[in-house]
């Protein structure tokens, strides 16, 4: 967890991850209408009487991967799969655990990355 994070900034992280998290698992399992054609006839004064709406295209990631490997693409279903549900999500929990956990527990703790010359700001290097 960050040092000098404020204690409202140090809760409203991890919700906001897991709020992150929630949105994506909705959003992949949900079907989008990703358009509606809407037919109107025009009436004379200038109002617009509905006539149908046609369907157009709705989509589903689950529905997507599905066609892609039957359809025999399945390198591109693969792909999909790692790149917009695995990573996604991987991302997603390792951001989490490393803000509650903290470096230095993960990573090197006897490596101090604020040494480091990459992550020295220009004011404060040496000349």
């Amino acid at each position: 967890m960050a040092l000098r994070a404020t204690p409202l900034v140090r809760w409203l992280m991890p919700l906001g991850m897991i709020l992150g998290v929630a949105m994506f698992v909705y959003s992949h399992l949900d079907t989008v209408d990703i358009e509606n054609m809407n037919f109107a006839l025009s009436v004379e004064g200038g109002t617009e009487v509905p006539v149908y709406q046609i369907k157009v295209y709705d989509f589903a990631l689950c529905n997507t991967i599905k066609m892609m490997w039957d359809s025999g693409a399945w390198p591109l279903a693969i792909l999909v799969v790692w790149c917009s549900v695995i990573w996604v999500y991987l991302k997603m929990a390792s951001l989490l655990v490393l803000w509650c956990v903290g470096r230095s527990v993960l990573l090197f703790p006897s490596v101090d990355l604020r040494s480091a010359a990459f992550f020295r700001s220009p004011t404060s290097r040496e000349r």
